[in-house]
């Protein structure tokens, strides 16, 4: 059943005061503890929010760091995939220059004329069936017989380049060359 309701105001302000006034103040402070336990957790929640705003600002940038690592490795692969990818084409040029070549020496002539360095004479040119190249060259001075060693070497061209019979006189030099194509 439905409790009944008193709506005289008079007799619930005596049944108040008539109240022990223990439980009444036991009801005051209940509710005056709880606002200051409230408060209290607020006050801590608003200091505590710029420490833990930036305990999550140093874990967002840990894992941008570890992030940028994993692509440095990935960036270092990359280019070691470019440069075999380089070397693959320059070996792939070669090889057709060398199938054309062992009729016509004309694409590995070029390719050889443009390393000499200026004023070298080539006296005599031969290219063999089992890939290997004869030189004779006159070169007019030791800094440039370093020049073409160099070339030669970097050319990537030849399986080994070893030039013997040097003189370091400041005259010209007549080197003899036994390369072999890679």
């Amino acid at each position: 059943m439905r409790e009944k309701r008193e709506f005289n105001f008079a007799l619930r302000w005596e049944q108040k005061t008539t109240q022990k006034p223990l439980q009444r103040i036991l009801g005051l402070e209940a509710r005056m503890l709880g606002g200051w336990v409230g408060g209290a957790v607020l006050i801590m929640a608003v200091a505590a929010a710029p420490w833990l705003w930036e305990y999550k600002l140093q874990n967002d940038l840990k894992q941008v760091h570890g992030n940028i690592n994993q692509l440095r490795e990935v960036d270092g692969l990359w280019q070691q995939v470019k440069s075999l990818q380089k070397q693959v084409q320059n070996q792939t040029e070669l090889q057709a220059m060398m199938q054309k070549s062992a009729h016509d020496p004309g694409p590995l002539w070029a390719k050889l004329n443009s390393l000499f360095p200026p004023g070298t004479v080539v006296n005599a040119f031969t290219l063999q069936a089992d890939k290997g190249v004869t030189l004779a060259v006159a070169i007019p001075n030791p800094i440039d017989v370093a020049q073409l060693w160099i070339k030669l070497r970097d050319s990537n061209l030849f399986q080994e380049v070893d030039i013997q019979n040097v003189s370091l006189q400041d005259k010209a030099q007549t080197l003899n060359l036994n390369l072999k194509l890679k």
